[in-house]
């Protein structure tokens, strides 16, 4: 029998020589792994009750929980649900630090949703095109590909909030990173994809917390997301 872990975390306990045929494992179980990433064949585990012991590899299925911070689906996972199954991923690196929503004043259609971005997104590609030939926010994140993936889209404002809630988390795990491509979060405002107006666009400003209207020809910060 398989069992599903909530989160995985490095835990350390000399003292443990439980085998996993002396554990009694019900529900789920947090395991521990080495310094690399990998799930050795014998792994010290911690039970809902709190008891500590060990157990097999073979005894635990790790292919479908995701969890805050883990590098996967081509970026970095900042929210989940349906018990790690779903959730949203952030690109690892800003697409642009000054960049516009839009060169233009034009009212769009279907661009107002706070919660989902991906309709957002569609409707203001759609609509502005081309841009004049000047890169804008929807576009970037609309033609980012990355880890295989090209479902990328610009945050609506309550996926903004909830990356930005996120940033200390994920910043410690960018922070470590070699690749000077996968920047921290900044201190800066981001364009979501939710529409305010005809000129204006909400933005969330990774400073201070705060969301606020921004006028679409203002050049602001823009990070890619996805669902999975």
């Amino acid at each position: 029998m398989k069992y599903l872990y909530t989160i995985a975390i490095i835990t350390l306990l000399a003292a443990a020589q439980l085998f996993a045929q002396d554990l009694d494992v019900d529900g789920r179980v947090i395991i521990g792994t080495t310094s690399t990433g990998e799930i050795t064949d014998s792994l010290l585990v911690k039970k809902t009750d709190g008891t500590i012991g060990t157990l097999a590899a073979s005894q635990i299925d790790t292919g479908t929980v995701h969890y805050i911070g883990e590098l996967f689906g081509g970026g970095i996972v900042y929210a989940v649900w349906d018990d790690g199954q779903h959730g949203l991923v952030a690109s690892l690196a800003n697409l642009g630090t000054n960049v516009v929503w839009s060169n233009t004043n034009t009212l769009i259609d279907s661009t107002f949703d706070e919660v989902s971005g991906i309709i957002n997104t569609r409707a203001i590609v759609n609509a502005i095109g081309t841009n004049g030939g000047v890169d804008y926010a929807a576009q970037l994140c609309a033609d980012f590909v990355a880890g295989g993936f090209d479902d990328w889209y610009l945050p609506a404002i309550w996926e903004l909030k909830t990356l930005y809630q996120q940033a200390g988390l994920l910043n410690q795990v960018l922070d470590k990173s070699p690749d000077p491509d996968e920047p921290s979060l900044l201190l800066n405002a981001y364009w979501s994809s939710t529409q305010t107006q005809f000129d204006g666009a909400w933005a969330h400003n990774f400073s201070d917390g705060e969301s606020l209207p921004i006028f679409k020809n203002q050049s602001l910060v823009v990070r890619a997301v996805r669902r999975f």
